[in-house]
């Protein structure tokens, strides 16, 4: 019992910590989405990153 004391703050950590970083990336990608449709330049920059992904 006297071990779990110190992880009692952490337990609510962890997940909110995961859904900050997981939307932070999510509108890091619908930004990216989005550039893609207006600017056709962005479009290659991201054919470009995503080829880097696939190697």
């Amino acid at each position: 019992f006297i071990p779990l004391i110190p992880l009692i703050p952490f337990i609510p950590f962890i997940p909110s910590s995961f859904i900050f970083f997981a939307s932070l990336f999510y509108f890091f990608i619908a930004f990216l989405l989005r550039n893609a449709h207006t600017k056709n330049n962005t479009n290659t920059e991201i054919n470009k990153l995503m080829d880097k992904f696939n190697e």
